[in-house]
């Protein structure tokens, strides 16, 4: 939503997060809370992405609405190539969570990066 309050073009979003179940899967098998914290920080890391993207979009200073709903507009996809970018890695690091050091090591950079 767009409004101008004081002479100042304002927009107002609610981001969310979300996961697809379909897309985040764990063999019956290996269903343990390990292969669930595996998934959960691929969550969390949706959620760091969406996080800067608010951070971003609030910095915007434009003009006019079109100028500003196209930037917002690019700040999304910025942000969602950003998040592909780090759960590619997050999963080629970690093995899909197999190498439990640098699934230790993710999960601590995903919690300061919560921080952000």
């Amino acid at each position: 939503e767009m409004r101008i309050e004081n002479q100042i073009l304002k927009a107002y979003f609610t981001p969310k997060v979300y996961m697809v179940q379909g897309m985040s899967w764990v063999r019956n098998s290996n269903l343990s809370n390990y292969s669930l914290e595996h998934e959960r920080l691929h969550f969390d890391i949706a959620k760091i992405a969406m996080n800067r993207y608010v951070k971003r979009v609030g910095q915007i200073n434009q003009l006019t609405p079109e100028d500003l709903q196209s930037r917002v507009q690019y700040e999304y996809l910025e942000a969602y190539r950003e998040m592909n970018r780090l759960q590619k890695m997050y999963d080629d690091e970690t093995g899909h969570g197999i190498n439990q050091m640098a699934q230790a090591s993710w999960r601590n950079k995903i919690v300061n990066m919560l921080k952000e």
